[in-house]
């Protein structure tokens, strides 16, 4: 689907994954958006919650829906709603292209399909093979600029010690010393966060807190749209491990510190205004 191809009026863009995955996503969306008259996008419904106005949609399909996994069940009836969508429709698709797939896709008459690989193993980074899959030219300063700008009227540190892996986690000390260290030159609170991947972190973070004399004010498994909001009011500055609310804290524009442990920030790194550190030990 290059600029020199004829254009339908209407695209479906899927997109399962986490939240670091999702954001880095948006950008593609963002571009294709603004060439197509309709966009039906199937993705998660929390992370609805998450996208920038010129990334509006016309129709949403919930990715984790019985009806759309009908998309799957090799030659039985399709969801009504979910081939009215793909009708004729040109595809973006982060998933993979099992042969059921494909078949109900042509069932379907899909119009054109571009199969996104999700998961790059090799630089570039992930956001430019997105492009590169889906045949479009990215944007200048597609790794440096945040998805969302705005104004912030908060200027605490946000600290996130978790992530979708434990391999990923630095030792929670390292991060109270970086918020100690963090406030002998600013003044502003420290917020401490957790996700629902984090709950066996909570514990010894707070104490590692606690014993480097750092005060904070918790945050514990809030909503996408509570943590966005959030972190939009009251965050300054961020610190955490290679995980999806670091990248929602480069998206927002907030100056953030990323540390790296067992992934290729070549690849992983977030978008907008982030300091990488690698840590490997």
């Amino acid at each position: 689907m290059s600029h020199a191809q004829v254009l339908s009026e209407r695209l479906v863009f899927i997109r399962r994954g986490g939240l670091g995955d999702f954001i880095l996503s948006l950008p593609l969306l963002r571009v294709l958006r603004a060439r197509y008259h309709r966009v039906c996008l199937v993705t998660r419904r929390a992370c609805l919650d998450l996208l920038p106005s010129d990334c509006a949609y016309d129709a949403v399909l919930d990715a984790d829906s019985a009806e759309f996994a009908g998309l799957f069940a090799g030659s039985a009836p399709i969801p009504a709603r979910v081939g009215d969508e793909l009708r004729g429709a040109d595809v973006i698709s982060f998933l993979a292209p099992d042969a059921v797939l494909v078949a109900n896709f042509a069932r379907c008459g899909v119009r054109n399909v571009r199969w996104v690989n999700s998961r790059p193993t090799a630089p570039p980074h992930a956001a430019l093979h997105f492009f590169a899959d889906a045949g479009e030219e990215p944007p200048p300063g597609l790794l440096s600029q945040p998805l969302w700008s705005g104004p912030r009227c908060g200027g605490g540190l946000w600290v996130h010690p978790g992530s979708g892996g434990r391999g990923k986690n630095l030792p929670a000390a390292r991060f109270a010393e970086f918020a100690r260290n963090w406030l002998a030159t600013h003044d502003g609170q420290v917020i401490l966060s957790f996700g629902e991947a984090d709950v066996a972190l909570v514990d010894p973070a707070q104490a590692a807190f606690r014993a480097a004399g750092v005060p904070f004010q918790m945050v514990l498994q809030p909503s996408l749209a509570e943590l966005k909001r959030r972190m939009c009011a009251e965050s300054g500055a961020y610190v955490g491990n290679d995980s999806g609310v670091s990248h929602l804290a480069g998206a927002l524009g907030v100056p953030s510190t990323v540390f790296f442990r067992s992934t290729d920030p070549r690849i992983w790194r977030p978008l907008g205004r982030v300091e990488v550190v690698e840590w490997r030990e």
